[in-house]
């Protein structure tokens, strides 16, 4: 078990030194839920639109992307949660992004008992995975964890809409968010981008490094996630890569 070990439900709330995770973060706006966008997206009654950092919900159909099968379910689950509550938002670290949405871990404060993480508690129902971003990581290993128990006990989207695919399901996909697993070979550097071949698999990787800091080959399996264009997954932050535990 990564961190300080197993972890009850009352301590999903503090970090790994056993000191309440939002210490760690800027205290933000708070405000009430007007209106839920999607799984990972609301507005407050002050206008204002926030985006649940390191979490990505099941997308609602958008260009020539198609709709999510759970898409609906997911943004239920956020609705729930958060509409017509207060709601206070922390940063833990860039506060907007260039669509001026509010970069954001959110809590809500029940009439009763503690408050809750929204974020870790849509990766906890399965209603939504995690994503991570290099600026806004902080809290991605409560996260991460959540995310394994929910993959585990197959909840919400995990029992028929898991986004899991070997590597080489993964080589005919495209334009969708997937996790996969295999072994890194590096590759090269290129335009502020590290490049890998997934060993003996169709699929390559890659993410932006724009100080040119690229990982080494990896000596064990790592898990990524990320998403899927022309038989690469595109990483977009080295957080996004962890390494599994031997067999």
């Amino acid at each position: 078990m990564r961190l300080c070990g197993l972890l009850t439900l009352a301590a999903l709330l503090l970090s790994a030194c056993g000191q309440d995770i939002r210490d760690d973060w800027l205290r933000g706006e708070q405000g009430r839920v007007a209106r839920v966008i999607d799984g990972d997206s609301l507005v407050l009654e002050t206008g204002l639109v926030v985006r649940l950092v390191s979490v990505e919900a099941p997308a609602f159909a958008w260009n020539e992307r198609l709709e999510h099968p759970y898409a609906e379910q997911s943004k239920r689950a956020l609705e729930r949660l958060t509409l017509g509550r207060e709601v206070q938002l922390y940063y833990p670290g860039m506060t907007e992004d260039r669509y001026e949405r509010a970069l954001a871990q959110v809590y809500v404060s029940p009439e009763a008992g503690d408050d809750i993480w929204v974020n870790l508690e849509m990766i906890e129902r399965g209603a939504a995975w995690v994503r991570l971003y290099a600026d806004t990581a902080g809290g991605s290993e409560l996260l991460l964890d959540a995310e394994d128990r929910a993959r585990m006990t197959e909840t919400g989207l995990w029992e028929r809409y898991s986004p899991f695919h070997t590597p080489d399901e993964i080589a005919r996909l495209d334009g969708e968010f997937a996790i996969t697993q295999g072994r890194l070979v590096y590759e090269e550097l290129s335009d502020g981008s590290c490049e890998y071949q997934l060993a003996g698999e169709p699929l390559r990787a890659e993410y932006d490094s724009p100080f040119g800091d690229c990982l080494e080959n990896s000596e064990g399996e790592v898990e990524l996630r990320g998403w899927i264009r022309n038989g690469t997954i595109y990483v977009g932050a080295p957080q996004n890569i962890r390494s599994l535990p031997a067999l």
